[in-house]
């Protein structure tokens, strides 16, 4: 009967069902896997692109050293990057906290 259940083995219906074409159990199961195929593989491209995006994006972006990198932010460009080392930090005005800590 083309309505019942072919598994091979288990059902005598199986060899009815390879007689009068293919079951609808067996071509679900095939546009199933087909499906699931077909969402891995999007999925894993998805992931590679959002992980490969960022650092095609940082490759063309400027780098500010040194006293250009203590500048603000209204003459930054989108990808605009500071690199503050420990030596390019002034040393701390000490005579100036202890007015401020005596007020």
């Amino acid at each position: 009967m083309p309505g019942q259940s072919c598994q091979r083995g288990r059902n005598p219906a199986a060899a009815a069902c390879s007689s009068l074409g293919r079951c609808w159990e067996h071509v679900m199961r095939r546009r199933i896997r087909a499906i699931i195929a077909t969402s891995a593989t999007a999925t894993v491209s998805l992931a590679g692109l959002l992980f490969v995006a960022p650092l095609l994006a940082q490759t063309g972006s400027a780098l500010l050293e040194g006293t250009a990198a203590f500048g603000d932010w209204h003459s930054d460009r989108p990808g605009t990057r500071r690199l503050i080392k420990p030596q390019d930090i002034p040393a701390p005005d000490l005579a100036h906290r202890r007015a401020i800590a005596c007020e």
